[in-house]
């Protein structure tokens, strides 16, 4: 006889379907299941379950669909083989699979036999967002990624996919296909409980704009505005055309002088019938405004910067005010110290219009000769001059000076005492002219006041971590002088550590204990929380790329600590590689059990095949063209192979590359070039093939080494007429300068160097 002892599950399940985030609440609606199973507990086992309550448990069972551990569950749940059985045990064994976050449903069975009771738990395991991809007819510019975000390495949910699968909708709607149909292929990966979703795009016809209405008050013509938009009747319509349009339209109206106009897509109506969209916009040219300045000249663009009525298209005396001021910075910084600037707003309400004037009186060109720093002593005036904004003049420039940057320098010079433990520290900026009305002396007083010094580090709570390694490395140490801004940097340095070694839940506060008026004792009070380890790693959405290409390029692997850090080098390295549009390396959101978490690493697939052109003209060679066509992932193993040719009347050459990352699968970058080189002039024609061998090996002891084989083989013939004949008779013989082959030989050359510095560049023509 069985008796199920399942509760809570009702509310689980209304959660599911009511399509509520239930994802963050599950943690905090686990004890309240546990209340609920409390109370509902005598009605659902009822009086069957006096059958077991007080004998041994002989045997707990998993049972699952789906791949499961039995062995790592039982260190999870609450009751053991042996164990007296009561029901409060079953619900804590219930709450703590579903805290793993590793199950969806859980049901318990309970069955008497001979030797006492057996348990079976009935589990359906979670699966996780692994992978979303686009197919089917590729219409959508971007790939899914760019448009919202994923939920990668979350519990898979319908709603999730419902969500993105709407906005998909949504993205070939704004791209003008109305009729597409989008249908969701979810794969369920039992092995590893991983979920990849595929949504296959059907497009059909893109719709065309039928019309295009103005409302409101536009004032400038019709066929004005329509010639300035790309979105024209008959055309394609496409959301992010019609959003660049209203921008040009936007500047086409400032440059007339209606800075505050207003323009907006009021409606966007589609008709099913003839596949089209008729658009409807409103223009509200607002007030006209003109602004000038007398006085001084300042080019339009410029003006358009220091004013800032332009950008926020406000007639608002605040804003006249700050163009003011921007205006007297400006000459100021040009060696005018004394400007002077008055603002006059003009109102014209028969127009519907505002001038602005501003007038200029620049007065004398002045220079810096002098700054000056009274009262300084920890610092020289080299030191305090080099971070300023103020500048001296000398022979070619009058320096730098403004009271704004006066008033910056004042925290500049604030900042540096600071961190060199002057905390009362006070400095005051002024500035004085000659009497010709043309130098300035610039004067900073500092008041430097005590220095605090640290006289002891401690740290506390650090279990796994010792503190001398803590403390290495940190700015603030005993007998150095005291900072709050290198306290708070030595607190994030020290936080890092921990990340670096999977703490991911780890806080660190600092304290400081005065024990003096220039004494201060620093503590560190530190969390470790629990360490996280790399569990399983999921390389998937590499339809082109290989397994061991991405796992050669990480910094993490199996069992080592899961680290922020190595996580954020590993993206940046596979980024680097130049065959992904897209990598994202994310733990899957699971509870962990053994303090270990799996994670996901999920790549886009560049397109591998690269082609450029262009074109030219010189005097010497008349018109001439470049073509380049390269394949930069042979095979899925970032090998690449490049063709290169460049074609005038007078030249020709060719160009093949062949890179190998991994030469004879070993550490070396490697690249063989084969190149071809035929050249008329007007009394001979040159004809040179070169084949090269490079590799690079890099050291911890050197920074690289680098070695080179070079075949060369140039030709030289004279012409006369329609007669050719070589110049010298070839032969083959070795050379100790392979970069200068004598005319008509073959040389064979070899270069060994170690630079300090070096990066592999295969060679190339101009």
């Amino acid at each position: 006889m069985m008796v199920s002892l399942t509760f809570g599950l009702n509310l689980f399940r209304f959660l599911r379907i009511s399509g509520i985030r239930w994802e963050p609440l599950l943690k905090k609606a686990i004890p309240l299941l546990g209340i609920i199973g409390l109370i509902l507990a005598p009605f659902d086992f009822g009086a069957d379950i006096d059958k077991y309550i007080g004998r041994r448990v002989a045997r707990i069972n998993f049972v699952s669909d789906d791949p499961i551990e039995p062995a790592r569950l039982e260190e999870v749940v609450a009751l053991a083989v042996g164990q007296i059985f009561e029901p409060a045990s079953v619900r804590r064994s219930i709450q703590a699979l579903y805290e793993t976050r590793e199950y969806s449903y859980i049901e318990v069975d309970a069955e008497n036999l001979g030797d006492g009771v057996a348990i079976t738990f009935r589990l359906r395991p979670n699966f996780f967002f692994a992978d979303f991809r686009l197919g089917g007819d590729p219409v959508l510019r971007s790939p899914l990624s760019r448009p919202t975000s994923l939920p990668l390495g979350e519990a898979y949910s319908p709603k999730a996919v419902q969500d993105l699968q709407a906005k998909v909708q949504q993205a070939l709607k704004n791209s003008g296909y109305y009729q597409a149909e989008v249908i969701s292929d979810i794969q369920f990966l039992s092995q590893t409980r991983l979920v990849t979703v595929e949504f296959l795009v059907h497009a059909g016809d893109r719709a065309l704009i039928s019309d295009v209405a103005l409302t409101g008050s536009p004032l400038l013509e019709k066929e004005e505005i329509l010639e300035k938009m790309k979105s024209s009747v008959g055309g394609f319509f496409d959301d992010e055309s019609l959003k660049r349009d209203l921008e040009r339209l936007r500047k086409l109206y400032s440059e007339r002088g209606f800075l505050n106009a207003t323009i907006r897509l009021e409606d966007l109506s589609y008709s099913k019938e003839n596949n089209s969209v008729k658009l409807k916009l409103r223009i509200e040219a607002g007030s006209f405004v003109y602004i000038e300045v007398t006085g001084a000249k300042i080019s339009k663009k410029e003006l358009r910067t220091l004013v800032p009525v332009y950008e926020e298209g406000s007639v608002d005396p605040d804003l006249i005010e700050e163009g003011k001021r921007n205006i007297e910075d400006y000459f100021e910084r040009r060696g005018f110290f004394d400007i002077s600037v008055q603002h006059e707003l003009i109102p014209v309400p028969a127009d519907n219009a505002y001038q602005i004037n501003y007038t200029v009186d620049r007065a004398k060109r002045q220079k810096v000769v002098s700054i000056e720093f009274p009262g300084a002593k920890q610092f020289n005036k080299n030191q305090l001059l080099a971070p300023l904004k103020t500048k001296v003049g000398g022979i070619t420039s009058r320096g730098k000076f403004s009271h704004d940057l006066m008033d910056q320098d004042v925290g500049i010079l604030k900042d540096m005492y600071l961190h060199a433990g002057f905390e009362k520290v006070e400095v005051q900026a002024s500035s004085e002219k000659d009497a010709s009305g043309r130098n300035v002396a610039v004067t900073f007083k500092v008041k430097e006041g005590p220095q605090t010094r640290v006289t002891e580090i401690a740290m506390q709570g650090n279990q796994t971590m010792s503190s001398e390694d803590l403390l290495k490395g940190l700015n603030l140490s005993a007998g150095q002088p005291f900072s709050t801004s290198l306290l708070d940097e030595d607190r994030r340095t020290v936080e890092s550590k921990y990340l670096d070694r999977g703490f991911a839940d780890v806080t660190v506060e600092a304290a400081v204990e005065r024990l003096g008026e220039q004494k201060v004792k620093v503590s560190y009070k530190v969390r470790e929380g629990k360490a996280m380890k790399v569990d399983d790693i999921h390389i998937v959405g590499n339809r082109l790329t290989r397994n061991k290409i991405i796992g050669r390029n990480i910094n993490f692997h199996e069992g080592d600590p899961l680290s922020q850090g190595s996580i954020l080098t590993s993206q940046q390295k596979l980024y680097n590689l130049g065959l992904f549009n897209r990598v994202d390396i994310v733990p899957i959101n699971v509870d962990p059990i053994d303090s270990y978490k799996p994670v996901i690493i999920r790549v886009e697939d560049g397109s591998p095949i690269i082609l450029g052109y262009g074109g030219g003209y010189q005097d010497r060679e008349g018109p001439r063209g470049t073509i380049e066509i390269s394949h930069n992932n042979l095979f899925g193993l970032a090998r690449s192979i490049s063709f290169r040719t460049r074609a005038s009347f007078r030249e020709q050459r060719g160009q093949i590359t062949y890179k190998e990352p991994r030469l004879f699968n070993h550490n070396l970058d490697s690249f063989v070039t084969l190149f071809a080189e035929k050249t008329r002039r007007t009394s001979f024609n040159t004809t040179r093939t070169n084949a090269s061998l490079q590799a690079l090996k890099r050291s911890r002891r050197l920074d690289s080494l680098f070695f080179r084989v070079i075949t060369s083989k140039p030709s030289i013939y004279r012409t006369f007429g329609s007669i050719r004949w070589p110049r010298v008779k070839r032969t083959w013989e070795p050379s100790n300068c392979p970069h200068s082959p004598q005319p008509g030989s073959e040389t064979l050359g070899m270069i060994l160097s170690i630079p300090r510095k070096a990066s592999l560049i295969p060679p190339t023509f101009r």
